[in-house]
C-alpha cells in the first residue's frame, strides 16, 4: 500500500492522471519578473522594422510596440533579427516573446499565432523598368509568362499570393534585403519586384529607369504584433496599451514618420483581416 501511495504521489507531482502540475508562469508575468522583453524582427524589412547601428529597434512596427510596452511598464526592449521564414517558428519555440516587424495577417498565420490590433497597413505594388515593357499588371500576368522572374522577401505574404496566382517556384527569386532586391532588378536578373507600397516609398537610391505601378486585384493588407497562441493574456494587455497609444496621437505620429497611412490602420479589424482570403 505504501508503494502505491508513493507512485500516486509521484504521478501527482508530474501532473499525470488528471491532476495538473503547478501552472507554468505566463509570458507577461515572466517578462515583468525579468525586466525586459525580446522581440523578433524580420531581416531586411525597413521601414516596417530594422535594427540600427547601435542595436536599437527602429521602424514603424517596433516603435509602436515600444510605445505600447512602455504603457505596460516595460521599457527594456531587446530585438532579435531573424529571417522572415523563421519568425513564427522562432516565436513558437520561445526564442523571443513576440514578433513586431510588419507581419501581415492572413488566415494561415492567424491559425499559427495571435495578432494584436493592426499597426501598419499597405497595398502591394510592382516595380518594373520604365514604361513596363513586359506589360505586367498582375501576378497572373507573371504566371502566364514562365520566363519572367519576380523578386520578393522570403516567407512573405507576397510569396503566398504569388503561389496562389500560379507563379512557379523557379520564377521567384527571394532576398531578405531591400537594396539587394533593387539590385536584382537593376542587373536584369529579375523582371519585376513586388512589395508593399511603403517599402518603395522608403527606398534609398531610387533609380529613374524604374517605376512603381499598381498591382491589379491587390487588396489592402495590415500587420500587427504576433504572439504565441497560449499568450492571450499578454496579447490582450498589449492591445489595451496600444489603444492608449492610438488615443494619445503617438500612433499616428509614428506611422506618418515612416510613410504609413494611419487612418486605415485605425479602422482595420484583426478578426476581419484574419478571415479575409
Amino acid at each position: 500500500m505504501s508503494r502505491l501511495r508513493g507512485v500516486l504521489t509521484f504521478l501527482v507531482l508530474l501532473g499525470i492522471g488528471g491532476i495538473p502540475a503547478a501552472k507554468a508562469q505566463d509570458t507577461l508575468a515572466e517578462i515583468q519578473k525579468r525586466g525586459y522583453v525580446e522581440i523578433g524582427i524580420g531581416a531586411g524589412g525597413f521601414p516596417y522594422a530594422a535594427v540600427d547601428q547601435d542595436g536599437k529597434p527602429i521602424g514603424a512596427a517596433p516603435e509602436i510596440s515600444i510605445a505600447a510596452l512602455k504603457q505596460m511598464g516595460i521599457t527594456d526592449v531587446r530585438p532579435q533579427v531573424v529571417d522572415w521564414g523563421a519568425l513564427i517558428p522562432g516565436l513558437q519555440a520561445k526564442r523571443y516573446d513576440l514578433v513586431s516587424t510588419g507581419m501581415f495577417m492572413n488566415p494561415q498565420r492567424c491559425q499559427a499565432v495571435l495578432f494584436s490590433k493592426p499597426d501598419t497597413c499597405s497595398v502591394d505594388v510592382f516595380m518594373v523598368p520604365k514604361g513596363n515593357p513586359l506589360n505586367l499588371h498582375s501576378l497572373k500576368d507573371v504566371a502566364a509568362h514562365p520566363e519572367v522572374k519576380i523578386t520578393m522577401a522570403p516567407g512573405s505574404n507576397e510569396v503566398r499570393i504569388a503561389k496562389e496566382a500560379g507563379v512557379a517556384e523557379d520564377q521567384m527569386v527571394t532576398n531578405t534585403d531591400v537594396q539587394s532586391r533593387l539590385k536584382l532588378l537593376q542587373t536584369g536578373r529579375v523582371n519585376v519586384w513586388i512589395d508593399p507600397s511603403d517599402t518603395f516609398s522608403a527606398l534609398q537610391n531610387k533609380d529613374p529607369n524604374f517605376e512603381v505601378i499598381p498591382v491589379e486585384g491587390a487588396q489592402i493588407a495590415c500587420a500587427g504584433a504576433a504572439f504565441r497562441k497560449e499568450d492571450a493574456t499578454f496579447r490582450d494587455a498589449y492591445d489595451a496599451a496600444l489603444t492608449k497609444v492610438q488615443q494619445s496621437g503617438e500612433f499616428t505620429r509614428i506611422l506618418t514618420k515612416y510613410g504609413f497611412p494611419a487612418d486605415i490602420a485605425l479602422k482595420a479589424d484583426t478578426a476581419q483581416l484574419c478571415a479575409a482570403q
